[in-house]
């Protein structure tokens, strides 16, 4: 067989075949075009547009199609702008300047010693700590009538007796009922419950320091004016190396401590403090005087100051959550500051404080400690009516006594053993500060002359001639410097672990992989399911 490409007539067996090849096909129009585009493309679709007769199919189909290509594009661009922002679960957040935190600094001691003498309530409790009695003395030693002081089978309470302020006698039973209840969460219960002779009977107060503080409960008023003040404590403050003073401190009030000072605690941010260095010679320094000498023994077992480093909108607790510091070192707090983001309900149970009860919501933002405060001491302002803090949300409610003991205590418990029913989760938003602490002895013995100077120098006339010598100034100074590690911070952030664009994703691949399936054909396949079920209707019908 000859084959031309030029050949027009091919003759087999005595017939002939005219054949003429195929033109180069000529589009007449755009449309002819993209009928043919619409005829041959795999694309899904885009030929239901074209075959379809009746204007509103085919309406239906361009918005469907269009409406993909426009999803399609969002979320390429969606993953692009991920990918190349390299975002990781972690993330450094470097910054040229950072905010600087709320620091909240209390004396140990809550009220001043001379301040408590110039009262009738409190001066009588006092002068059992002076003279040549010893500090754990509150409580005069138990004579038995065999004359020992250590009880037995055989022995009981002798009435011994003590000395009244006008020269009479009282037996040392009496001395005891002198003095108000007062509960510290340091008691046992049964300590409480039970009177003075049965407890030694029992020997719970073997040793004599064990002993349970009967003291008055101090009022917020007490509080406030015998307790130290900033001009006080604050002897020295510098921050990024300017010059302060005590008046840049609010002051607060603490149950545990009396009067605490602020730094930085101005919550409408309009003197919030920022540092644009880290270092231990920049952020907050502050050298402490302690006033040991106005110490109450029955008041505190500590000597120091008690810290708390906080972001400006929380509100400070202490006595809960804080560093104490003794008096004759210089300290050093590194901070590093975390901030933490939490997803909501459905991913996770975060809350903003918006429909949460807690302490002082009018001034400060929600945090779990103060949630839970607010939980404990709602339940006994109900149960018992009373309460065992000094929070405004309770000015008017009564502070707890003796009367209230068992109350008290079966609230107490049921806190601590956290079955009170709290419904307080963790904030949707958070920030945290890690501390990294260090000390050494101060003041160095040749260092303390200009110490003293210095003191002088600021006008501290109270501190300068209380030390009297070195071992004064390391019994009552404390020095401290507050700062950052490193400006840049820690963000901690809770992502889904699955979002609408990688369940699409992976459900779209496994469909195109298994059966060739897209979203449109997925469309189709319900069109298809109507038409069917429509052919059916109508067949039963007729």
């Amino acid at each position: 067989m000859l084959v031309s490409n030029r050949l027009d007539i091919i003759t087999m067996k005595g017939s002939s075949i005219a054949y003429s090849p195929p033109s180069n096909p000529k589009s007449s129009s755009v449309g002819d075009i993209l009928q043919g585009f619409a005829e041959e493309t795999t694309a899904h679709g885009i030929p239901r547009i074209i075959d379809r007769r009746k204007l509103f199919s085919k309406i239906f189909w361009s918005v469907l199609v269009i409406a993909a290509f426009v999803v399609f594009f969002w979320q390429t661009y969606q993953l692009a702008k991920n990918y190349y922002a390299f975002n990781t679960k972690i993330n450094l957040i470097n910054s040229q300047s950072v905010a600087f935190p709320a620091v909240t600094v209390c004396n140990l001691n809550r009220m001043k010693r001379s301040k408590l003498h110039k009262t009738e309530r409190w001066a009588g409790k006092v002068d059992y700590e002076t003279g040549d009695k010893d500090e754990y003395d509150l409580l005069p030693p138990f004579l038995f009538n065999d004359g020992t002081t250590e009880p037995n089978e055989s022995t009981t309470l002798a009435t011994g007796n003590s000395t009244n302020e006008d020269g009479s006698e009282k037996s040392k039973r009496a001395v005891s009922e002198d003095y108000d209840w007062y509960h510290d969460s340091t008691h046992e219960e049964d300590e409480l419950q039970d009177d003075i002779p049965n407890l030694i009977n029992r020997g719970a107060f073997a040793d004599r320091k064990e002993r349970p503080h009967q003291i008055p409960t101090p009022t917020k008023h007490e509080l406030r004016d015998m307790g130290h003040r900033a001009e006080d404590l604050i002897v020295g403050c510098t921050f990024n190396n300017r010059r302060c003073d005590h008046t840049v401190f609010k002051t607060i009030q603490n149950r545990k401590y009396g009067n605490c000072f602020t730094f930085n605690g101005d919550i409408d941010g309009e003197s919030l403090e920022k540092v644009t260095k880290a270092g231990s010679y920049f952020g907050l320094h502050m050298t402490l005087f302690i006033e040991h000498d106005e110490y109450v023994g029955f008041l505190t077992d500590d000597i120091g100051v008690r810290i708390m480093v906080h972001p400006v909108n929380i509100m400070p607790m202490p006595e809960d959550v804080g560093l104490s510091l003794s008096p004759g070192f210089s300290t050093n707090i590194g901070i590093r500051q975390v901030e933490i983001r939490r997803l909501p309900y459905p991913h996770g149970d975060c809350t903003n404080g918006e429909d949460k009860n807690y302490l002082m919501n009018n001034r400060y933002e929600y945090s779990i400690l103060s949630c839970q405060k607010k939980c404990f001491l709602d339940k006994m302002a109900s149960d018992c009516n009373c309460v065992i803090d000094l929070y405004d949300d309770y000015e008017r409610m009564p502070f707890c006594n003796k009367t209230h003991r068992i109350c008290r205590q079966k609230t107490e418990k049921l806190f601590h053993s956290n079955t009170l029913q709290c419904d307080c989760p963790a904030p949707c938003g958070e920030v945290v500060y890690n501390t990294q602490t260090s000390s050494s002895k101060w003041p160095e013995n040749r260092h303390y002359h200009y110490l003293k100077d210095d003191i002088y120098r600021r006008g501290k006339d109270h501190v300068f001639h209380a030390l009297t010598d070195v071992h004064a100034a390391r019994e009552n100074l404390v020095k401290v410097k507050i700062y950052y590690q490193e400006l840049n911070y820690e963000l901690v952030e809770q992502v889904p672990a699955n979002t609408v664009e990688s369940v699409l994703g992976t459900t779209g691949g496994l469909l195109g992989l298994y059966i060739g399936f897209s979203l449109i054909t997925v469309v189709e396949v319900f069109l298809l399911l109507y038409d069917v079920i429509l052919f059916l209707f109508k067949k039963l019908v007729c």
